[in-house]
């Protein structure tokens, strides 16, 4: 099936949540609330779908596999080059099929000036930390937020492009 990636739209964002929450939540076994992160009630509206896609400094990126939406991305400006994957998520019923790794790769190739590429996710899914590592050429360059009690925090990801460098 064919894939490509566009900025999203803005009458797009609500289907994209959707999807996002499904995805999302297909780990939610994994944390005691069943959400993804588990945040603190004064950070929701800060942190939420909407906030994070309408922030000045990122670009919400919309997947669409054989020309339905499937899954989306925003990208948050660090630098001039580095930025950071703030979410990344594709649909259930797609996951495993190499969609999510060809579409990251698309999304990375839009940014030729970035030289460093950064993600956080949790250490509880290791699924995740197994994709951007073995799939995607992420390395582990930290764990922030571990809490000793529950044993878990989260992984700090970087990935650099020492090949992305403009002419």
């Amino acid at each position: 099936m064919s894939i490509e990636i566009r900025l999203s739209k803005k009458e797009e964002l609500h289907q994209l949540e959707q999807i996002e929450e499904a995805s999302f939540n297909v780990n939610g076994k994994y944390f005691e609330n069943g959400v993804i992160p588990p945040l603190p009630e004064e950070d929701k509206d800060i942190y939420s779908f909407k906030a994070l896609c309408e922030a000045e400094d990122t670009e919400m990126w919309t997947i669409l596999i054989a020309g339905e939406m499937a899954g989306g991305a925003v990208v948050k400006d660090i630098s001039t080059d580095k930025k950071e994957i703030v979410l990344f998520f594709i649909s259930p019923q797609i996951q495993g099929k190499g969609y999510g790794q060809r579409a990251l790769k698309m999304i990375e190739d839009s940014y030729p000036e970035v030289k460093i590429w950064r993600l956080v996710t949790p250490t509880q899914v290791l699924r995740n930390a197994v994709f951007y590592i073995n799939k995607c050429g992420y390395s582990i360059v930290r764990v922030d937020e571990w809490d000793k009690e529950k044993e878990c925090g989260m992984f700090v990801f970087e990935k650099k492009c020492e090949g992305n460098e403009s002419d």
